[in-house]
């Protein structure tokens, strides 16, 4: 069993999923998946309204150009991986042993270091290692949170 971690943010970390997760599906016959949204459903504000702000940002270019370009920095990159880790680690961990997956792939920038920690602490808790993989998905440029 698969789980995906990815955000309705533009078509292409959804999109990269479902092609993910039909090509596991012809290569391993019988295995299942499942897609979810962790920032949305286990988030603090300002990052579980991720998708709703992404709808608004995408109509309009220069609030996207600034919010990408101050994000876009290694100081608000590791405020936010402090902030999310502390907010948000446990509910995710629960959230991912919730599916009890076989292995964990995240598609989306923002679902790649709070699932590393809590695969970590699942694999402690339990003596079962669980995979977790990264396949970016921005391939025109890379935003810092990658």
């Amino acid at each position: 069993k698969i789980l995906f971690l990815s955000s309705d943010t533009g078509g292409g970390h959804r999109a990269s999923a479902t092609s993910l997760a039909q090509q596991f599906q012809t290569l391993f016959p019988g295995s299942s998946y499942a897609l979810c949204d962790i920032v949305q459903l286990d988030g603090p504000p300002p990052y579980n309204m991720l998708v709703k702000s992404y709808k608004h940002l995408s109509a309009h270019p220069q609030q996207w150009k600034l919010v990408y370009n101050v994000s876009n920095t290694r100081a608000y990159e590791m405020l936010a991986d402090v902030h999310m880790k502390s907010a948000m680690e446990r509910s995710v961990r629960r959230r991912i042993q919730s599916y009890d997956p076989d292995v964990v792939v995240s598609v989306h920038p923002l679902m790649t270091n709070v699932p590393v920690l809590a695969c970590r602490n699942i694999a402690e808790d339990t003596g079962r290692h669980l995979p977790i993989f990264t396949v970016c998905t921005d391939l025109g440029s890379a935003h810092s949170m990658w």
